[in-house]
């Protein structure tokens, strides 16, 4: 969280917002479910940044929470929640939310229970935001809770956004993080009631505005979902198979198969609180992809890993297949070599594909066209190239001769080679030596040259006895 009063260079400094947000904190929940939790009355207009500003600018990354108490001794099942907010050095909107939802520890946010990322929004111009969760966050009742959300935001794009305060609940203090610090701000390592613990003046304020909804009492119990989710890393649409495997408890549905855009929830069941581990890992993928795992806070190539999880928790699993090169191996043979000339078998070719896979933007090889080098008797080089997954990628070789000429080039099978992910490709270009004095033949050409002249001086001896 960048905070007022700091000199700042490379971004807008967020400061206090007296604009009053204009919605009346209604809320349209999801069908079938209910306002379990409303916070929106007499909406005041101070806000402090509560935003996710992206990759590039994470050392002002900033929380803010508030509690909140089922008081239903069932429990809630939560899967809608609505903020109040506004945006300043900058129109907006929002591009996605964030959502935390922690235990209380001691009057602060503890533990993460349920952890929503990019989670789509409505948005309107004033800077409400209602995100319906992926899969539900199941709260066992008579105690207390945090909601954290963060905007997602970019700076010198779209502003900043930050909850507006609400006097619903007023009194209570609100806790706010900036965990890596940055930018003359001190990293606070956990939530702390008031600005002033991180070196700036404003202490704590009146709650913020938000609605919790969702059912009562509904598919609550010891019980854990894992939502589940699948990109590539070139947008292959491509479907694979999960699955999840936990050390106790009874998972309700595996393995399940799934694509970019079409996650799944694992749900278990029958385990003690705080004592189940699993982990979700994908076991039949598509062919020419690396995979990796990201379980929330770390990035494991081993699997979605779980460990101490609790009853009503809902956990993230981000599954990535990034693209492989592919390796084309061509290889140069020379026909009708003789040692006794001492030839130098030294050539190079170009190679050249279309519709190579566009991942620049992701790190990877745009090279769609290069050199090769062949030295020897067979000579051996390779090229690589990241192929499309749709259509396929075509790629060909051509010879680059040094000038020491006497050179026929014989048919080779190094034109048009379609890759796909996960293909291997090679070809073999074929090259005949001609010597001076020889006439330009292939190898069959040559052998029949050689026997006409035998034929000849056969006729000539006989003659001449």
């Amino acid at each position: 969280m960048v905070c007022a009063g700091l000199s700042v260079t490379a971004f807008a400094q967020p400061q206090l917002s007296t604009t009053n947000a204009t919605s009346d904190g209604t809320i349209a929940p999801p069908a079938g479910s209910v306002v379990l939790y409303d916070q929106t009355g007499s909406e005041g207009g101070s806000s402090w940044t509560s935003q996710n500003f992206g990759a590039a600018n994470d050392v002002v990354d900033s929380q803010i929470a508030d509690d909140f108490v089922v008081t239903d001794n069932v429990g809630w099942a939560v899967d809608s929640v609505f903020v109040n907010g506004v945006y300043f050095n900058g129109t907006g909107p929002a591009d996605d939310m964030n959502v935390y939802i922690y235990e209380d520890a001691g009057g602060a946010p503890g533990d993460v229970v349920c952890e929503y990322l990019g989670v789509a929004i409505a948005a309107d111009n004033a800077g409400s935001l209602q995100a319906d969760l992926p899969s539900e966050c199941n709260l066992p009742g008579g105690a207390t809770y945090w909601l954290s959300v963060q905007a997602s935001m970019l700076f010198g794009v779209g502003g900043q956004w930050g909850w507006t305060e609400s006097s619903t609940n007023a009194g209570a203090e609100r806790h706010w993080q900036n965990p890596l610090g940055g930018f003359g701000v001190p990293a606070c390592t956990s939530y702390q009631p008031s600005i002033s613990v991180c070196g700036v003046g404003n202490a704590g304020f009146n709650d913020v505005s938000f609605t919790i909804a969702g059912e009562v009492g509904a598919n609550l119990g010891p019980r854990a979902t894992f939502f589940t989710t699948k990109s590539f890393n070139d947008g292959n649409t491509a479907e694979v198979d999960v699955e999840i495997s936990c050390d106790t408890g009874l998972p309700l549905s595996q393995p399940a198969t799934i694509s970019e855009g079409d996650p799944v929830d694992f749900v278990v069941v029958d385990f003690e609180n705080g004592e189940l581990g699993c982990t979700v890992t994908e076991t039949a993928g598509a062919d020419g992809y690396t995979v990796s795992y990201f379980n929330g806070t770390e990035t494991s190539e081993d699997g979605c890993v779980f460990e101490g999880v609790g009853y009503g928790q809902a956990l993230s699993c981000q599954i990535t297949n990034t693209l492989d090169q592919v390796e084309v191996e061509v290889t140069k043979e020379w026909i009708d070599e003789n040692p006794q000339f001492d030839a130098i078998n030294i050539a190079e070719a170009l190679w050249s594909c279309t519709n190579v896979a566009d991942l620049c933007d992701g790190g990877g090889s745009c090279n769609s066209s290069g050199g090769l080098d062949f030295y020897g008797n067979p000579g051996v080089d390779s090229f690589y190239v990241y192929p499309d997954w749709e259509d396929g990628t075509i790629c060909s070789v051509y010879e680059v001769f040094l000038p020491d000429g006497g050179i026929e080039v014989d048919d080779s099978d190094c034109q048009g080679i379609v890759l796909f992910p996960g293909d291997t490709g090679s070809c073999v270009i074929y090259n005949t030596r001609l010597y001076e004095g020889i006439p330009t033949l292939s190898q069959y050409g040559l052998a029949l040259m050689a026997l006409l002249m035998l034929g000849v001086g056969f006729i000539g001896f006989r003659r001449f006895v």
